[in-house]
């Protein structure tokens, strides 16, 4: 909930850099403009310790809203490490959520998923700011350092991430795991469905 820009020591990286709270389009030329001056600056690098985290404001929605987004991100978790390099997928700040040995292909109660997702901020998404009552956001961490020097990257990311929880909302929690359907249940979709999700076909 910060008002300004904040540069500050990270032990992973070297550097953190947090924006204050963004909206719309004016928000995000912000975001913009900051990433292409870093990228003009020839002493600022970004490898694969570096990644693009994105907190979506969930203060608005529901408990049945937040558990639709967190059930759908499990079951096309693997579609959008599909969009990331291989550093980002074995990356330990960036962990298969869909991968605990908690998560089965049966649906899970609100508290169910806060317990697993709350409690770590090291899942690709995850929910523990709004476990721990410190901001009601949840942070998506996938996106690789492309994103932290390349405008182009960041911008799309941050749509395709919001366009995706508004899906989310819009369809709601899965319907009860049918075998043989994996629209239903926690079950992982392939590409074909993903973008059916979407409504992109």
């Amino acid at each position: 909930y910060n008002d300004n820009w904040i540069l500050k020591p990270d032990g992973s990286c070297g550097i953190e850099i947090c924006s204050p709270v963004m909206k719309g389009s004016r928000g995000l030329s912000e975001i913009c403009k900051v990433v292409d001056a870093l990228d003009k600056d020839e002493s600022v690098q970004a490898d694969s310790r570096c990644s693009f985290h994105i907190h979506v404001d969930v203060s608005d929605l529901s408990e049945e809203e937040i558990r639709s987004v967190i059930s759908w991100w499990i079951k096309c978790e693997p579609i959008f490490m599909d969009l990331v390099p291989y550093d980002r997928k074995i990356n330990q700040y960036c962990q298969y959520l869909g991968l605990n040995d908690k998560v089965n292909v049966h649906l899970m109660s609100y508290q169910n998923l806060m317990q697993i997702v709350g409690t770590s901020k090291y899942f690709s998404m995850n929910a523990f700011h709004l476990f721990k009552e410190k901001r009601r956001t949840l942070e998506f961490r996938i996106m690789d350092s492309s994103c932290c020097l390349n405008s182009w990257d960041a911008k799309n990311w941050v749509r395709l991430i919001l366009f995706f929880v508004e899906n989310c909302i819009k369809k709601g929690v899965p319907k009860k795991y049918k075998k043989g359907n994996p629209m239903t249940g926690l079950c992982w979709i392939d590409p074909y469905d993903f973008f059916e999700f979407l409504n992109c076909n």
